[in-house]
């Protein structure tokens, strides 16, 4: 199973649609279209996670010191071009995975289709959910 990201920063406006059997929420924007873009050109780029310019801008330096850049495009229905950024994460290398054996092992149970390290906010989940089973 591989997931993708798009993360983009704007406004949207929720909107019900449907019938009186069946109803959906349904977000609309070109802020929305935009990371819907974003989220479908992580198979492209093969990366997890990519992140507009807008987005990156509101960053702090020390996460922006962290962020790749990756490409500068204009995605269909844009009207000027965007950088695109992402992060490369080493989730061998996060902590806690790497030094807290009792952790080590917990991750050795997790199905190997599933990649905690692969996105640095399960880590922090799995080690909040760790601790509070202790």
């Amino acid at each position: 199973v591989r997931l993708g990201f798009g993360l983009h920063l704007g406004w949207s406006i929720e909107g019900a649609i449907g019938s009186e059997f069946k109803i959906d929420a349904s977000y609309l924007s070109p802020d929305v279209n935009m990371a819907t873009s974003l989220e479908a050109a992580t198979k492209h780029y093969g990366v997890t996670v990519l992140m507009s310019e807008a987005l990156v801008r509101t960053c702090t330096p020390a996460l922006s010191r962290n962020l790749r850049p990756v490409d500068r495009v204009r995605f269909q229905g844009a009207k000027l071009p965007t950088r695109l950024f992402t992060a490369d994460l080493d989730g061998e290398a996060l902590a806690p995975w790497a030094e807290d054996v009792s952790l080590v092992a917990r991750r050795a149970s997790v199905t190997s289709h599933i990649s905690p390290t692969r996105i640095g906010g399960l880590c922090a989940a799995y080690t909040a959910q760790a601790g509070a089973e202790q």
